[in-house]
């Protein structure tokens, strides 16, 4: 699920050369499988993450899908005052 935006968008860039990484950016995924293999890959993964990395292709598929082209309405977090 994409954070925050709580979309699927990782099969879908994933099928285009998406792939997956864990924590410490190691590949640790089969793209060719499907969610169930793939959820529990990531479940295995260090503190149970995964990043779905794709280029300006990815972008593109990834956009198509309404939750993910809108703009972020909050920060998720305040940069510290100086």
């Amino acid at each position: 699920m994409a954070q925050p935006h709580g979309i699927l968008i990782t099969w879908a860039v994933r099928a285009e050369g998406g792939f997956m990484v864990n924590a410490v950016d190691r590949h640790f995924s089969n793209e060719s499988r499907g969610y169930s293999e793939a959820a529990a890959g990531v479940i295995a993964q260090p503190a149970g993450v995964a990043h779905v990395v794709f280029d300006a292709h990815g972008t593109g598929i990834a956009r198509q899908f309404e939750d993910f082209a809108m703009p972020r309405r909050r920060r998720l977090f305040s940069p510290p005052k100086a």
